[in-house]
């Protein structure tokens, strides 16, 4: 049947083949039986058969290794399917690599695949089959001694210098399994600036990455980098044109604040206290309420889990960009001239989130209350998988720990309603992590601003944003803000506010506060 003129039957001899080789013990059969036919399909042109062989070559692998050890092996069988003129024959090999690599004797590992994996790594231009060999990449790091693994680290590292704006996509993708295993001195001197440098890139994926990825530095950076360098950027990827970056950006600066307390002064307040900072979208001491700078949505409602649902115009960037040429900004520690990225990260840090609150694009103001929502809510929304193929259908829509924030706070209420002495939960809700400690006077001024937006704010979307916020940070507040502050104002906007959406909205949130 191997030798089947049916291209077919030739390549459904292999999976049996490999039943029948596990079944023979001895050494000498298996080479005068089993052998043969591996070394036939092996050299067969077809491509049904060099498919079926890829599929298979793992197992295939570790019969011929148990008979005859390194020198029966099936490797380079293996770079040949890999270097296959189809693609779905690389595919399938590149799918198998990392378990072939485990299957093979060490000293064809290190000397052999390895250097030929970080050849394919750069060589193969679909994307596809690259996404394949970065996973086998990274799957083999643990199983390998680390003098062996840092080169593929840092050659899967140095993608992030890539043009190929895909490329840095499969950085991010694996991002703490390769952080892992790089040295602590290298993380800020090398791979920090690499990733900041990113944080103006063109492709929107590129920059969640970057977002997404900084917060597992967190943890290996001293205090003062974390001050001087990441919270300026983390102020400043809050105003992001893309609309995910800017929501990922929310819970990577409520992770900061876990990492680093010391921050929340230069966070809420801004690093420069009379700093006036002007944005592409409006000064810092303009009025939010001014009609002809809002955009009132009159079907609000219709959407209201995602607290942000558009981009920010294409032009915010260009116009903080050209304001940044021409204003001469400079920072306390630097008076010389800086450049346009360095300029939109100073403004941002010289505005601290009291700028996003008051700002005139309401976009921007949304954010401002999910950064409230994330550092004085139940808990901080873990990330979704980075993927970097885009392919995850459930990106950027709803995260399911979101769906668990309410279930804890409806969870909360039974709890009241079962027993008045028990008020407090503890746990954090599946899926999150547990928010900074933050001191009070924060939160203070936080929701006396919530408060503002319920009352005064144009924009329906804002002041729907708001309500969900009051109830989200419910837990945070002491009952004697909510009895004199919260309920007061969610009478008010149930009586006077025209928008049916934001009255229901407020109808909700005020009999959840009633109930606790």
């Amino acid at each position: 049947l191997v030798s089947d003129n049916q291209r077919v039957v030739r390549a459904a001899c292999l999976p049996p083949l490999v039943e029948l080789g596990r079944m023979v013990t001895d050494a000498a059969e298996f080479d005068s039986t089993i052998r043969p036919c591996i070394d036939k399909l092996a050299g067969d042109p077809s491509r049904d058969v060099r498919r079926a062989m890829a599929s298979v070559i793992t197992n295939l692998q570790t019969l011929v290794c148990n008979h005859g050890g390194a020198n029966r092996s099936l490797h380079q069988t293996m770079l040949n399917l890999l270097e296959d003129n189809e693609v779905e024959t690389r595919r399938i090999s590149a799918g198998q690599l990392k378990d072939f690599c485990l299957a093979s004797p060490k000293d064809i590992l290190v000397t052999i695949l390895l250097p030929r994996l970080r050849e394919h790594l750069s060589m193969e231009r679909e994307e596809r089959v690259r996404s394949e060999l970065v996973r086998c990449a990274v799957g083999l790091l643990p199983s390998i001694r680390r003098e062996d693994c840092l080169p593929l680290v840092q050659h899967i590292l140095a993608f992030l210098n890539d043009t190929s704006s895909q490329s840095k996509q499969y950085v991010f993708e694996h991002f703490s399994e390769l952080v892992a295993l790089m040295p602590a001195n290298e993380i800020q001197l090398t791979l920090l600036p690499s990733l900041l440098r990113l944080w103006q890139d063109k492709n929107w994926r590129v920059r969640l990455g970057v977002v997404q990825s900084v917060p597992c530095l967190y943890d290996k950076l001293p205090e003062n980098c974390l001050q001087e360098t990441v919270l300026p950027a983390n102020l400043a990827w809050l105003r992001d044109p893309a609309w995910c970056v800017r929501e990922c950006a929310c819970r990577s600066l409520a992770r900061l604040l876990v990492a680093c307390p010391g921050a929340c002064k230069k966070a809420f307040s801004g690093v420069g206290s009379k700093a006036t900072t002007n944005s592409g979208s409006g000064s810092i001491t303009s009025n939010p309420n001014s009609a002809s700078s809002n955009v009132t949505n009159p079907t609000s409602g219709t959407n209201a889990s995602n607290t942000s649902t558009g981009n920010l115009p294409s032009s915010t960037n260009a116009q903080v960009l050209d304001q940044a040429n021409t204003s001469g900004l400079s920072t306390t520690s630097n008076t010389s001239a800086v450049n346009p990225v360095n300029a939109l990260t100073t403004q941002a840090a010289a505005g601290g989130l009291k700028a996003l609150a008051v700002d005139t694009n309401y976009h921007l103001r949304q954010i401002y209350i999910n950064v409230v929502q994330a550092v004085w809510g139940p808990g901080i929304l873990d990330e979704p998988p980075y993927s970097a193929l885009g392919d995850d259908p459930s990106a950027g829509i709803l995260f399911p720990a979101s769906r668990n924030i309410y279930a804890y706070l409806s969870s909360k209420t039974s709890k009241n309603l079962t027993n008045s002495d028990n008020v407090n939960v503890t746990t954090v809700p599946k899926g999150c992590q547990a928010p900074p400690q933050i001191p009070n006077v924060y939160l203070t001024g936080c929701v006396a601003q919530l408060l503002r937006f319920l009352l005064e704010d144009v924009v329906p979307n804002v002041r729907i944003c708001a309500t969900q916020a009051l109830h989200v940070i419910s837990g945070s507040l002491d009952k004697k803000t909510i009895q004199n502050d919260v309920i007061p104002v969610l009478k008010k906007v149930i009586d006077y506010d025209f928008d049916q959406d934001v009255r229901f909205f407020a109808q909700q949130s005020l009999n959840y506060f009633t109930t606790t």
